[in-house]
């Protein structure tokens, strides 16, 4: 009875340890798209077909017309919304990055009215209001741009990146900040700096 306790104990530490590092795995690796569809006077457009043409991966608008769309792997796509009785609109450009809602609104005319359907370029916010902390990012357009042969000249470019004898340091952090003691002895494997 003891050995089958323990069996399963064992069974289920393995099966929480696998969960555990899947989860760690996928986490930080997907952006989502959200916002919402209206018509042309502001009014929400509730069941309003939105998707990243190309992929499978889309949404429905809900009743007050906001839609998300999760897990879109980072990169730029196009977004299309439609729906019965309105015209469709294309939004072309759209970055996702990892960790980060990007917003895209469509506003979509009444079939109606004879219009083509609607192509925009969407635009990338100067500021993000989904983002509490410091960020720092380089478009690939930006990279090929600028006149640097490796990452470590990109680094220097960075805030809070800093060069000191050789090492890069982040945010003001110093490899020797993290100190082991292994029976009283302090063990690091960052070269001391005589003073």
């Amino acid at each position: 009875m003891r050995f089958r306790k323990l069996g399963f104990l064992l069974v289920l530490s393995a099966l929480l340890t696998i969960l555990l590092t899947a989860a760690t795995v996928l986490g930080g690796t997907v952006g989502k798209i959200s916002g919402v569809v209206n018509d042309e006077k502001g009014e929400a457009i509730p069941g309003a077909s939105v998707s990243i043409v190309g992929t499978s991966m889309g949404a429905a608008a809900n009743f007050d017309g906001s839609y998300v769309i999760l897990n879109v792997p980072p990169g730029t796509y196009t977004l299309a919304a439609q729906t019965v009785g309105f015209n469709k609109m294309t939004v072309e450009k759209v970055v996702v990055q990892v960790d980060i809602t990007t917003q895209q609104n469509f506003k979509l005319t009444s079939s109606a009215i004879e219009t083509k359907d609607i192509v925009v370029i969407a635009q990338v916010d100067k500021i993000d209001k989904f983002v509490s902390t410091n960020k720092s990012t380089i478009t690939g357009d930006q990279l090929k741009s600028m006149p640097v042969s490796n990452v470590n000249d990109v680094l220097k470019t960075m805030t809070g990146f800093v060069k000191q004898n050789g090492v890069f340091h982040a945010r003001g952090g110093r490899g020797n900040e993290i100190s082991y003691i292994v029976d009283g002895i302090m063990v690091s494997d960052y070269p001391r700096v005589q003073g």
